[in-house]
């Protein structure tokens, strides 16, 4: 896994495939991967560099993509 990899856990039934292409195509021309696997109901959680950097179940909304990229930037300047 690249240090530039996203991972998402999402709810499968939820129908969440969608908001995750279209989180990894605004982060790829970026230079991040992104790659995800299913969790429970409701989630989309996003991490990067092991660090949770957005959460649908604590902030009850999901995330856009440029909120992803400034969360991953603060992370960088860590």
């Amino acid at each position: 896994m690249s240090e530039n990899n996203v991972h998402v856990f999402m709810c499968e039934s939820c129908g969440m495939m969608p908001r995750f292409k279209g989180l990894q195509g605004f982060l790829r021309p970026k230079g991040y991967t992104c790659d995800f696997e299913y969790g429970n109901t409701g989630d989309f959680e996003v991490h990067y560099r092991g660090q949770l950097i957005y959460s649908k179940q604590a902030t009850g909304a999901h995330p856009i993509p440029p909120q992803v990229l400034e969360a991953i930037e603060k992370v960088n300047q860590q």
